[in-house]
């Protein structure tokens, strides 16, 4: 019975698979990374990440230099007249501009491009006569005012209220007057005379002014004269 037994012949037990326990012996296990990671190794991605993030920022949006000099271009565009439309202008302001400089003379227009305050005989010439009327000073004092024989009348100015025109331009009047008082009115047909007595504080006659108007009462001339010379 022992010899028998000696012969049976054990085979080998079935292997685990993946197994490999031959020769070449157990498989190397693959290194873990064990405990947490080190501080500064998460700092150095944040650091990398904040930083890929504003690179990309900068390349999409201009730069503040760009920005000033866009809005520079826009504000330069903006007062280029080129940039106007046809319907942004208006022609008929624009030929009522033209037309009244045309009647301006050379001594309003140079008045006007430099800007300085208009003198009282400016203010008469310019203003109240409408540049229609020959005005005569002698020393800075109103003489005489004419209206021109070849002018049309649909440019003379009405005057309703001598007295009024006396007040407004008594710096052009004797340097004494103080008060217009109406002594007489004359009418025609054609017109009337108007005559006003110029007073100084005292109440004494020191100019007379008068005043021809036409049926329609447009100035056709006016006359200062002094209390001397006899009229």
């Amino acid at each position: 019975m022992e010899a028998k037994n000696n012969n049976v012949i054990h085979f080998p037990g079935r292997r685990a698979e993946g197994s490999n326990t031959d020769s070449q012996g157990p498989l190397p296990q693959q290194p873990r990374m064990s405990g947490p990671q080190k501080p500064w190794f998460k700092g150095a991605l944040a650091i990398g990440g904040i930083a890929l993030i504003g690179i990309v920022i900068n390349g999409i949006s201009p730069s503040q230099g760009q920005l000033d000099q866009a809005s520079l271009g826009r504000g330069i565009a903006s007062v280029d007249d080129r940039s106007l439309q046809p319907g942004d202008r208006d022609s008929r302001w624009e030929r009522s501009l033209a037309n009244d400089l045309s009647k301006r003379g050379g001594r309003e227009l140079a008045s006007l491009s430099l800007g300085k305050r208009p003198s009282p005989e400016d203010r008469l010439r310019f203003g109240t006569l409408k540049s229609q009327y020959a005005v005569v000073l002698n020393g800075g004092r109103l003489l005489e005012v004419r209206w021109p024989a070849n002018q049309s009348p649909t440019n003379m100015v009405y005057l309703t209220n001598p007295g009024h025109f006396l007040e407004e331009n008594r710096e052009l009047l004797p340097a004494d007057f103080h008060v217009a008082v109406h002594e007489s009115e004359a009418k025609g047909q054609k017109g009337q005379l108007a005559k006003y007595a110029l007073l100084d504080q005292a109440g004494r006659k020191i100019a007379s002014a008068e005043f021809g108007l036409d049926s329609y009462g447009r100035l056709l001339a006016l006359s200062i004269s002094d209390s001397t010379s006899g009229q």
